[in-house]
Parts: C-alpha cells; structure tokens; sequence
C-alpha cells in the first residue's frame, strides 16, 4: 500500500519535470527563431544597401564657366548616373568646393530650378543661380521619364542635370590660374571629384573648364 502511494507520487513529480522541459524547450525554440528571423532581415537590408553604394555613382560630363570683368561669377556642373546606378536624390546631396583659401558645402535649394529639356536663349542668363553662399540651383538638361522635378530633383539612368553655382557670393569670383577642388556627395553611392585648374587668362565670356583627372 505505502509502495503504490510512493510510486504515484513519484510519477507525477516526473511528469510535471516533463512538462516543464517542455515549455523551455519551446520558450527557447521561440527565441531561437525570432533571433533567426531578424538576424535574416538584417541581412537582406545589409545586402541591399550595399548594392546600392556600390553601384551608385555619379560622373561629371561637363564644366562651364561664366566670366565678368575677367573674373568667374558662375559655374554650371552637369552630372549624370553612371551605369547601373539607382535612383540619386539631389534634395539630399551636398556639394563642396575650395580654392585653397575658402571651403563652401552648398545644398539644393528648390527656388533655383530650372526646366531646360525644351532649351533655352542663354544658359547663363536664367534665374537658376542662387545669390547665397550655401545653396546650388538645378537645371534640368535631360530626363525622359520626368523624375526630376521641382520639390523632388530624382535623377536615373539616362537623366543630365547641371547644378549651378554663384561663385561670386562664396568665393568673390575665381580668377585666373586658380585651383578648384570639390566633392558631390550623393546619400547613397559614391560622388564625383571636381578638380579643375582655371586658364592663366579669360578670353571668352563663357567657356568650358577642362577637369584634371583624378
């Protein structure tokens, strides 16, 4: 009798052991596959964003400068994607520039921008130079798909843009024989070098500045 009694109670004790193993066994399958799960979103996102700084890019095609009283009052940059780029928003890229005295870090500023896909009389006439030290305008030279617009300056594959500069406001005009150096920095991908050396004289009063090669 006190033998039945010893091994029902026996019994039970394990069965609740056995139960409780249970329930951590699954409490730790539970945190298990939590951890899982968002170590494999982080992953997939790590992945992607590193797509995407690797292969966004932008390249400089052209320079061109305006010249006053033999002095550079306005610069004009064209950009475009290179191959394979994503999506490049300019409402988020800065751009900086030195002559080797004064450093400038100018922002897009949406009241200097400028549609010029249907051409325009004179490029540098156009109210698309901002009169502030820390701001660059925008004027659209190409965009088939419309993606590059006043409050969001997106730009894709195909798309040219030219990001305009009033260097007489940050610089007081670049003169002859001048070093410039600078940097575009997109929010994803990497930017582009400015580097270009400006003629020991202005002849003309608008010519095109050749980029040394970095």
């Amino acid at each position: 009798m006190y033998l039945n009694k010893d091994t029902g109670s026996i019994g039970i004790s394990e069965l609740i052991v056995f139960i409780a193993v249970i329930l951590v066994a699954g409490i730790a399958a539970s945190v298990i596959i939590s951890i899982s799960s968002t170590l494999e979103t982080r992953s997939l996102s790590t992945g992607f964003q590193t797509t995407s700084e690797v292969s966004t890019a932008l390249k400089i095609t052209d320079i061109e400068a305006h010249n006053t009283s033999g002095s550079i009052d306005k610069l004009l940059i064209a950009v475009t994607p290179r191959a394979g780029s994503t999506t490049i928003d300019f409402s988020s890229t800065f751009l900086e520039l030195s002559n080797t005295s004064i450093k400038c870090i100018f922002n897009y500023t949406s009241g200097y921008w400028v549609d010029m896909t249907a051409g325009v009389d004179n490029l540098f006439n156009i109210d698309a130079f901002p009169a502030s030290a820390s701001r660059y305008g925008l004027i659209v030279l190409r965009d088939e798909d419309g993606s590059c617009t006043q409050d969001n300056p997106l730009i894709t594959a195909g798309d040219m843009i030219g990001i305009t500069i009033n260097t007489q406001v940050c610089f007081n005009g670049i003169g002859p024989n001048t070093r410039i150096n600078g940097l575009i920095v997109p929010e994803i991908g990497a930017g582009a070098v400015v580097a270009f050396q400006t003629p020991t004289t202005y002849a003309e009063e608008i010519f095109r500045l050749q980029p040394i090669q970095t």
